[in-house]
């Protein structure tokens, strides 16, 4: 998954500055952006998570594979939604929105002792298990370099990540986490105009944070192909990857009081439908 992260991120930077050289040799294209657009679609996904919770120093507790030791779908498909406008005579300001969630449950007859919020749950135990994660990004953005063809712009946005595991043994005994994480990020977004009706469109956003005995990081990125068929309506094709890390040891973090680890990550193909004005 890193790696991916870090060549779709060389493929964005390539891309980024080589369009407007491109741009200032190719013949105009009379484009005006589209001002809202409601995009619907969803992921086909690949999923890999990880997560450990307990009152044991960090770092000492042994991490669970969910897909592995629980059983977990590593592959899923995800309804997704998004919401952008465009405003301001000149349409550089952008404000958007966009939600999708991941609802994974299982039963499993366990291969290898766990561990899960200091209880023990031995190898050859019948448990139910489940972990959601959400995903709520609003952003704002502003297109500091725009015309006709190219519309480059710089955000800032913060990503709310509800986040609910737990797991409940044949026996009756039952573990159970419920977190919010909200985290904020910067990012770089390009649209390019191929024709009037032919985009392509990407975006990159991260966030690092370390405050006392919590550590937080998201990376994503999103490259897409946008071909608007009919008047107010067009579709979308692209590659999404997201890769977020949790590391708390109380509530040093706003909103956050848990003791453990948690790491999620994903890349898939996109696929939507556009309405846009």
């Amino acid at each position: 998954m890193k790696k991916t992260v870090w060549i779709l991120v060389i493929v964005f930077i390539a891309v980024f500055f080589s369009f407007p050289v491109h741009a200032e040799s190719s013949d105009p294209v009379d484009q005006s952006w589209e001002r809202f657009s409601f995009k619907l679609g969803g992921y086909i996904a690949d999923i890999n998570s990880s997560v450990y919770l307990g009152s044991d120093t960090l770092g000492l507790g042994a991490m669970v594979d969910v897909e592995e030791a629980l059983g977990l779908d590593s592959s899923m498909s995800v309804l997704r939604a998004e919401v952008n406008y465009r405003f301001g005579s000149s349409q550089r300001h952008m404000v958007g929105l966009k939600y999708y969630d991941f609802r994974r449950s299982s039963t499993k007859t366990l291969e290898a002792d766990i561990t899960w919020q200091d209880k023990e749950y031995k190898k050859g135990t019948t448990v139910e298990s489940y972990l959601n994660i959400g995903i709520f990004k609003a952003g704002y953005g502003y297109a500091f370099y725009q015309d006709d063809r190219i519309s480059l712009a710089a955000s800032i946005g913060l990503f709310v990540c509800p986040i609910e595991g737990g797991i409940t043994a044949s026996g009756g005994s039952t573990s159970e986490e419920d977190i919010v994480a909200p985290l904020p990020v910067v990012g770089l977004s390009l649209d390019f105009a191929i024709t009037p009706k032919l985009f392509i469109k990407q975006s990159i956003e991260v966030f690092y944070l370390e405050i006392g005995d919590f550590k937080g990081s998201i990376s994503s990125f999103t490259i897409a192909c946008e071909y608007d068929f009919w008047k107010n309506v067009g579709f979308g094709l692209g590659y999404d990857v997201f890769d977020l890390k949790l590391e708390a040891n109380g509530s040093d973090y706003p909103n956050i009081d848990f003791i453990g680890k948690v790491e999620f990550e994903y890349s898939g193909l996109l696929l939507y439908t556009k309405i846009y004005f």
